[in-house]
């Protein structure tokens, strides 16, 4: 409110005389000084010491005299031109202490409260405030600024080993109403806007990074990086409230005391994050570092020497070892090490130079963005770095999928190949076997020949057998682990379209956080669902792998009620995957309490999965009808006895006659057109049921009704009566 006053009124001064008025001030405006000044230590202008010149414009660093005496008197005499007499003008004043101004005697402003004053001496910091003036006459005129700062002051504790701040004990400058006003808001923002950004950027970078490194907790430079960052922010919204929301020297500088504090915590999680991506082993270089870092820690709370060790002596050897790290990276060619070195040369260059530009000038707006610069390179760099790692991942990993689609396909096609050729052997055999007992019944003479064909026939057989087995494990492999495939594929087309909008939202200048948080969450359920179902593949490989011999698999108990669920999802979601169009109805009657089943629960899911997949084929081929009125349904029903569980799965599709009935459990038969199905599925399935659970798998079908397959299990701990 207090800014918008001071724009008002200068604004207001400056359109009364606007009529008329001389030549306007430079933009610049008139500085008084350097030269022409005196300073008096003590609080009476009046008596003391001789007056000495001395130039207060200059860094209060640079002022012994002013700093030992702690209060005194600056004088000044100023030749007032014509074209200012009348006119409403205005002092920019920048202070460091506390000033009372005297205009030809008359008290022209009071900022703060010298030592004298009721509540004692309280210091401000000011930078190019306004003060209205208006001259009475032209010629020489003295103005005189009684100052006040207390060596106790907390800004000299903490800055006199440093020269940071390029603060003057007291510059005035005469400018037009407007410029002043303009030029003091001008200050605030570009003030505001530095420590905005600094604390926005920082803490949006940490936030983003700790999320993702509670999605992919292997990838522990996101943690680091998280370490680094938000603490940087800290230590920036602190600096940055205090010096926005107060004058007074000790809060804004004992403000500045927590921000180096938290910096020096962000550095050291800083190196970490370099030592993790340049892949580097922390040696005793970093231990030392680690000790030094305790102490800067300790040093930051015990007087003006400490942070000349925590910023000449800590960050030095932070950004050495860093850059060290860095360049034995970039040998050993690990990604973004090089770039890490640029970074670390840029930080340094930004930092040298805006201490430079603070400490020996008074452009401290430019220092400050300087400085500003050096604190943000190396998390933008680190970010940009992090984010190139993540990326490379999932290209590695859709490298991979696309390679175990190709090996799918490849073992598809051996399979029906395979298929194909046992086929038209069989068929061959039973044409031969015809034709050989027509020759022994017809010509006696011709047994002997027959006899020896008929051997040799038999020898091809057991080889095509042999072939037939391969066949049927590869087979199954194809058609069991393309169901996992189908999932991966599905959630990594989705994450490819998750991480593009992420991107697309961190380059908008109004990021929506929220949805970036949101996004990073889908992106996180993603890769837990393609690292279950990669998972789920590899273990149907190693299954399929032992299908030749008895099951290794440990029989545990498991809900059956809830593998039904969870399979018929799966299923339908597959089918859906391929067929957008398709939809089914349904339902499931399991009996209240119903007891768990002693089984291996993968094994069981793999049978749910075929008896669905079976029945979804069955109402997608009798819905393809046309049939009026007709609606697709699937349901499970599954009831108990004191000994076992029984499942039922029952859909209305187009059934079965008793000649496919027959024959639905045996090895390669099919009814499905080639290429569509292996005829596998429910021989796997009566496998896993008879042989492996000690369960019993049967069918009920009725052509134009639909089919009925009932599994029995024993359950896992019988119930007592």
């Amino acid at each position: 409110m207090r800014f918008c006053c001071f724009y008002l009124y200068f604004l207001l001064c400056a359109a009364g005389s606007a009529l008329g008025r001389p030549t306007p001030l430079p933009p610049a405006g008139v500085l008084l000084g350097p030269s022409g000044w005196a300073f008096r230590p003590g609080p009476d202008s009046a008596v003391g010491p001789a007056w000495q010149p001395l130039d207060p414009t200059q860094n209060l660093h640079v002022l012994p005299p002013a700093r030992r005496a702690g209060e005194g008197w600056w004088r000044y005499r100023l030749l007032v031109p014509a074209g200012w007499v009348g006119r409403p003008l205005a002092l920019t004043l920048s202070q460091t202490g506390a000033t009372e101004i005297y205009l030809a005697g008359q008290l022209l402003s009071r900022r703060g409260r010298l030592p004298s004053a009721t509540g004692g001496e309280l210091t401000l910091y000011l930078n190019h405030e306004p003060v209205p003036i208006r001259f009475a006459r032209a010629g020489p005129v003295e103005i005189r600024v009684h100052w006040s700062f207390g060596v106790d002051n907390l800004y000299y504790t903490y800055s006199s080993g440093m020269l940071l701040q390029g603060t003057p004990a007291v510059r005035l400058e005469v400018h037009e109403p407007a410029e002043a006003a303009a030029r003091y808001l001008a200050d605030r923002r570009i003030d505001s806007f530095q420590f905005a950004g600094r604390a926005g950027l920082l803490f949006f970078a940490g936030f983003v990074h700790l999320l993702l490194f509670m999605w992919f907790r292997k990838e522990r430079g996101n943690l680091y990086y998280s370490g680094y960052a938000l603490p940087a922010a800290l230590g920036a919204a602190i600096a940055g409230v205090a010096w926005l929301s107060s004058e007074r020297t000790a809060v804004v500088f004992g403000a500045g005391l927590a921000d180096i504090t938290c910096t020096t915590f962000a550095a050291i999680w800083g190196l970490t994050t370099i030592y993790i991506m340049a892949n580097q082993p922390r040696g005793a270089t970093y231990r030392l570092l680690l000790g030094l870092f305790a102490t800067a820690v300790v040093l930051n709370f015990m007087g003006w020497w400490a942070p000349f060790f925590t910023v000449y002596v800590f960050a030095f050897g932070i950004y050495s070892d860093a850059i060290r790290a860095s360049l034995r990276g970039q040998q050993q060619h690990e990604m973004g090490a090089a770039a890490v070195v640029a970074a670390m040369l840029v930080g340094a260059f930004f930092f040298m130079s805006g201490t430079l530009v603070t400490a020996l000038t008074p452009h401290y707006v430019l220092g400050n963005m300087l400085l500003n610069g050096s604190y943000i390179t190396n998390p933008l760099i680190l970010s940009l770095l992090l984010g190139q790692r993540y990326a490379r991942t999932g290209k590695e990993l859709a490298i991979r999928l696309k390679e175990v689609e190709e090996l799918s396909a490849r073992t598809s096609a051996q399979e029906q190949e395979k298929q194909q050729l046992l086929a038209s052997q069989n068929e061959r055999l039973e044409q031969l076997v015809a034709e050989r007992t027509a020759e022994v019944v017809g010509q006696r003479n011709r047994a002997e020949l027959a006899l020896t064909e008929l051997r040799a026939t038999q020898q091809q057989l057991i080889q095509k057998e042999k072939m037939a087995s391969l066949g049927e494990l590869t087979a199954g492999i194809a058609h069991e682990i393309q169901n996992p495939l189908n999932f991966v594929n599905n959630f990594s087309e989705v994450s490819t379209e998750l991480l593009d909008e992420l991107a697309e939202e961190q380059i908008r200048p109004a990021r929506d956080t929220g949805l970036e948080a949101e996004l990073v969450g889908d992106l996180r359920q993603n890769m837990a669902k393609i690292t279950q179902h990669g998972q789920r593949a590899s273990s149907i490989v190693r299954g399929m792998l032992e299908h030749s011999r008895p099951s290794a698999g440990e029989h545990l108990p498991t809900d059956l009620s809830a593998l039904c669920q969870e399979y018929f999802l799966l299923a339908y979601h597959s089918l859906r995957a391929k067929d957008k169009t398709f939809n089914v109805a349904f339902h499931t009657d399991f009996a209240a309490g119903l007891p768990l089943v002693g089984g291996v629960g993968q094994d069981l899911g793999r049978v749910l999965l075929n008896l669905y997949n079976n029945a979804f084929y069955a109402v997608q081929q009798r819905q393809q009808t046309g049939e009026p009125g007709y609606a697709p349904t699937v349901r499970v029903r599954a009831t108990y006895t004191d000994q076992q569980v029984q499942l039922a799965v029952r859909d209305n599709g187009t059934g079965m006659p008793a000649a496919v009935r027959a024959k639905v459990f045996q090895p390669f038969f099919t009814t499905k057109p080639t290429g569509e199905g292996t005829g596998l599925g429910l021989s796997l399935a009566y496998d896993i049921i008879t042989y492996g659970h000690g369960g019993t798998l049967t069918v009920e079908s009725e052509v134009g009704v639909g089919s009925t397959f009932t599994l029995s299990l024993p359950i896992a701990e019988p119930r007592r009566p």
